[in-house]
């Protein structure tokens, strides 16, 4: 991951990811980047990164994007609300900057 040095407010926290469409962040943030989204290295599964209808692998139009242990995604967005995860089973982790 490359953090820009430049960007002088910025956001980060972990977050619980389960079943159930999950809101990564709920804070009322604008974005001057987006947001980089990394799934703990030591999760069970995927977790799936998607909009607020986002699926984990049940149903090809709404099934996210998915996101293995260990990796990460940045997603150019103004919104951090907007981004959601879901699990197969089970709780994991994530962990997100918001630039």
């Amino acid at each position: 991951m490359v953090f820009d040095i430049s960007i002088k407010n910025f956001d980060h926290a972990s977050k619980d990811v389960t079943g159930t469409a999950t809101q990564l962040n709920t804070a009322n943030y604008s974005c001057k980047k987006g947001i980089t989204i990394i799934n703990d290295i030591d999760a069970s599964g995927p977790v799936y990164i998607g909009n607020s209808d986002v699926t984990a692998g049940t149903n090809g139009p709404t099934d996210g994007y998915p996101l293995y242990p260990g990796r990460e995604i940045f997603i150019g967005v103004k919104d951090p609300r907007v981004i959601y995860g879901i699990t197969e089973t089970g709780t994991i982790t994530v962990f997100y900057i918001v630039e």
